[in-house]
């Protein structure tokens, strides 16, 4: 499969502002994933990828809780917004890297978000901190 290819994607939550859903995609030969955040009123939004940083995924909340900061993204910033879950973490394939392969992982994704309905593809940010 090619980086970014979307493996998987599964609605987890959505109220009439926002949506969330679980994607796997495709990085290196690899099955990763993460949280998709996005307005729910079916339009594309300027996106921001968010890594997060530490050796934690999306949902250990190590690094903070991700998951409110990925709704907060949609919700309060009205933009989609994504949290990978780096390889080898919250059940991703692969072991973590520290600083290689994890980069492949967040160039996968920004492909893969460049795919979707809820995605402007003029803009995609980038945001992290320490690993992220």
């Amino acid at each position: 499969m090619p980086d970014g290819t979307v493996l998987g994607r599964q609605r987890i939550a959505a109220n009439t502002s926002i949506a969330l859903d679980v994607v796997a995609y495709s990085s290196t030969g690899l099955s990763v994933g993460g949280l998709l955040c996005y307005p729910n009123d079916g339009r594309p939004h300027t996106t921001v990828i968010h890594v997060p940083g530490g050796s934690g995924g999306a949902f250990n909340g190590v690094a903070g809780d991700m998951v409110q900061t990925c709704i907060d993204w949609a919700a309060l910033h009205g933009r989609t917004a994504f949290i990978p879950s780096l390889r080898g973490n919250d059940g991703g394939e692969g072991t973590p890297e520290l600083c290689l392969g994890e980069g492949d992982d967040v160039v996968a994704a920004a492909a893969m978000l460049r795919t979707l309905e809820v995605t402007g593809t003029k803009r995609l940010g980038l945001v992290g901190g320490s690993i992220g």
